[in-house]
């Protein structure tokens, strides 16, 4: 069962059968198609689609003279393009967006962003690891150094030990980890494009589990890689909830941005390679240590 952060009224927003509502989407990806279907599916009105990758010019040519009762952007792409080509008066609103205040600068938005609050985070690697957890984070300052900043407090209150992993560079990120590894026993990974590739992912999720770290990620791929846990986000749920948004925005009454909803993912055997890993390591650690460090 997916983790709604956000309850809004009804599920099933009621518009007029005669709404125009467009839902702009930035590419015919998986995510973003399954955005759409969940939230045409959770609305009583006619929702036109049109994509972006297809035919901007199209689209950016129906924006300016159709008389659309809501433009619905999913993704970047179609955010730029909706709030550029669709009239002011027009209600927005955005789903499928990391950050949506970098990409619509000085706008008040409405809709459903990417970003896992760090708050849940933790919570959930407290919850299902135990307290007093040491989670290193690799991350690029100019890229997330907001949220390495918003994350301290969070962690805090979770009973965690933050450990910032700062990278400017992908090479980098290796030869840190290998330098970081005996302070952390989670690595947790954001969405970070100086840190992020399949391959990155791959590298780092092995040499994890092989040195008993626990490697938490933020969607299927992780899991699919090897992870202890994942944050897996509900797109269609993202759809959903835009719905319930869009019924806030048309009544008049005050929306903002909200957290997606998400499900959890537990893989069971990666856990026990890493609890196996952590006790080679001590015996090793005792093995060479001290009578007194033995004690």
């Amino acid at each position: 069962m997916a983790i709604a952060l956000a309850v809004l009224v009804p599920v099933r927003p009621a518009f007029a059968a005669s709404s125009g509502i467009a839902a702009v989407v930035s590419s015919h990806i998986k995510p973003f198609v399954m955005a759409l279907e969940g939230f045409r599916a959770s609305v009583s009105g006619e929702v036109t689609s049109e994509f972006v990758d297809s035919n901007p010019e199209l689209v950016r040519h129906r924006l300016v003279n159709e008389p659309y009762s809501l433009v619905v952007a999913i993704g970047p792409a179609a955010a730029r393009l909706a709030w550029e080509a669709a009239p002011d008066a027009t209600p927005k609103l955005c789903l499928m967006v990391l950050d949506p205040a970098e990409v619509l600068p000085g706008r008040n938005l409405c809709g459903v962003h990417l970003r896992i609050p760090p708050e849940e985070q933790f919570r959930l690697i407290k919850e299902r690891m135990g307290e007093g957890r040491r989670v290193g984070v690799f991350y690029n300052p100019g890229e997330n150094g907001w949220w390495i900043d918003s994350a301290w407090k969070a962690a805090r209150q979770a009973g965690i030990r933050l450990v910032p992993l700062s990278v400017h560079a992908r090479p980098e990120t290796s030869s840190l980890f290998a330098a970081s590894s005996m302070k952390i026993d989670t690595l947790l990974f954001i969405p970070d494009a100086t840190v992020i590739s399949e391959t990155m992912i791959t590298y780092l999720v092995k040499k994890a589990l092989l040195a008993g770290i626990a490697p938490v990620g933020f969607n299927r791929f992780f899991m699919e890689a090897g992870a202890v846990m994942s944050f897996i986000i509900d797109y269609e749920g993202c759809g959903r909830a835009g719905a319930r948004v869009a019924e806030e925005l048309l009544a008049g009454r005050k929306c903002g941005m909200l957290p997606p909803p998400f499900d959890v993912g537990w893989n069971d055997r990666a856990w026990e390679v890493v609890r196996q890993a952590r006790e080679t390591l001590e015996k090793r650690r005792l093995s060479l240590a001290g009578p007194e460090e033995r004690k």
